[in-house]
């Protein structure tokens, strides 16, 4: 028997090239292992396999397709190199896949909702504005592959509409967590600051009052079977102008400034306009008894324009309200005897025509302008009242106080603000903060004084807040938007509360989608 043999031999393997620093002059780095080294051009990032390790393969690549680079010294290279590894680290910081990308993902969408919410915009502008412009700032700061990632985010408009109605949930639910101290009337203190959680936030309490109204509503209107078609086609005999209001109506325009204040120094352009263009009331600006009546509200509407703007704010507290009003109805009082003497002098508009004009007011205007600031100054008293002497100790702890302002707190009460009067060191504070802030400051060591001063400030001592949020809900309740459910989006523009984020991505799936 012949037995055969195969008597080849196997191929031998191809030697290895290595790295050399002196190709970092070519405009090369390596990457890869260290037996097994792949050549990299700092300049385009171009990776060559290891055959190319060669001095004349890394110049061709050079001349060829960075030629412009090929007579840079090495320190040029170096530079690009220190350039290069930047960049790399960038990258496989933002680009390299990981567990947690789609979790990221979700927390970004809902970080984005929340800023959309926060500015009152359309949740169409995260998909058509934020993701596109994020991708090229991406694309051109860091690299195409940094971009990409960024295709993970989901910000489509339902997307964006399901992440603010989850924070806006977690935010009421922050708000309504501890029930127990809704009913007791208890104060949080966060982070040095007053969060209104109290019991003045029991108005949220009834924020859902109409679940309960509107039932039994509409079940007296059935049983007396009475619709609401028939009440409007019941009002349609006395011929109303409009039958829906959209939004609102400029029915306060004698709040929006200087309205009155251009007519009256408008007068005489005015007049003679009219004399082209005549209507019924057309005489008026050649009377000069109405001129007279029209530039005082001009100038009484102006002092209370501005005394509205000075009760504006969140820092408002109830002393600075019924400081602002008193010095009002003193200088009504002063006014209203100055009015009664001749003298005009408080109303600089009315002070001016008499001047201009140099005639003395008609005795009627007088009358009535006395008659005015007398009736104001009442009305102004009824609504807000002389300040209870009971009070005064809130306002400054650290005066002397007779049995009359101490007659509303107990006797440990008593003691603990004897006790806070003598503390120089809560003195100096006092000067330092405003008066919320002061005894939210004082809490921990006089609860129980703190806890009674912070009673009498904490309620809403203007509509400032009101119409804040009645501004923002005309914004978000545009002619575009009328079909939006604003609740959730108004709830994260008004509200300090920060939504839960990291709580809310951990409860849920962690892909693009969700």
């Amino acid at each position: 028997m012949f037995y055969s043999q195969d008597h080849s031999e196997p191929a031998k393997k191809r030697p290895r090239r290595k790295y050399s620093e002196e190709y970092l002059s070519l405009g090369f780095t390596s990457v890869g292992p260290e037996h097994d080294p792949l050549p990299v051009c700092v300049l385009c990032s171009e990776v060559l396999s290891n055959e190319a390790l060669k001095p004349c393969k890394l110049r061709r690549h050079l001349d060829t397709k960075h030629g412009q680079y090929s007579s840079k010294p090495l320190e040029f290279f170096e530079n690009k190199l220190a350039e290069y590894r930047m960049r790399k680290r960038t990258i496989e910081s933002t680009c390299l896949s990981s567990a947690s990308d789609n979790a990221k993902a979700v927390e970004v969408s809902h970080r984005v909702a929340q800023r959309i919410a926060r500015t009152g915009k359309p949740h169409t502008i995260g998909e058509d504005f934020f993701l596109p412009a994020a991708k090229e700032m991406v694309e051109v700061m860091i690299g195409e592959k940094a971009a990409k990632k960024l295709n993970l985010i989901s910000l489509s408009d339902n997307t964006v509409k399901r992440r603010i109605d989850d924070m806006a949930t977690d935010v009421l639910k922050q708000l309504t967590a501890d029930r127990q101290t809704l009913l007791t009337s208890r104060i949080y203190f966060v982070s040095s600051d007053m969060n209104l959680k109290g019991r003045y936030m029991k108005m949220f309490c009834f924020a859902n009052l109409y679940r309960h109204v509107l039932p039994v509503l509409g079940s007296a209107l059935t049983e007396h079977k009475l619709w609401w078609g028939d009440s409007m086609e019941s009002q349609k005999g006395s011929k109303p102008e409009h039958q829906q209001l959209l939004l609102h109506t400029e029915v306060w325009w004698l709040s929006r400034g200087k309205v009155l204040t251009r007519l009256v120094e408008l007068r005489n352009e005015l007049r003679t306009f009219f004399l082209d263009s005549r209507f019924d009331l057309s005489d008026r600006f050649g009377d000069f008894e109405w001129i007279c009546k029209l530039t005082y509200l001009a100038d009484i509407f102006g002092y209370l324009n501005g005394l509205n703007l000075s009760l504006q704010g969140k820092a408002v507290n109830t002393f600075h309200v019924h400081s602002k009003i008193e010095a009002t109805i003193r200088k009504l009082e002063l006014w209203e005897r100055r009015a009664r003497q001749n003298n005009y002098e408080s109303f600089d508009n009315l002070s001016e025509l008499l001047i201009q004009e140099e005639r003395q007011i008609p005795d009627s205007v007088a009358d009535a302008v006395a008659e005015h600031l007398q009736t104001l100054r009442t009305q102004l008293r009824v609504y807000f009242p002389v300040l209870s002497e009971q009070h005064r100790w809130i306002q400054n702890p650290f005066a002397s106080h007779n049995e009359d302002v101490l007659a509303g707190l107990s006797s440990k009460e008593q003691d603990s603000l004897v006790e806070l009067s003598c503390d120089s060191a809560l003195k100096h504070v006092f000067t330092q903060k405003e008066l919320t802030h002061f005894w939210m400051h004082t809490h921990t060591e006089y609860t129980d004084l703190a806890n009674k001063a912070l009673m009498f400030p904490m309620p809403f001592s203007t509509t400032y807040l009101c119409e804040t949020g009645f501004s923002v809900l005309v914004v978000l309740k545009s002619k575009y938007r009328n079909k939006l459910d604003v609740e959730p989006d108004l709830r994260l523009k008004l509200t300090s509360i920060q939504p839960n984020i990291k709580s809310l991505t951990l409860a849920m799936q962690h892909q693009p989608s969700h």
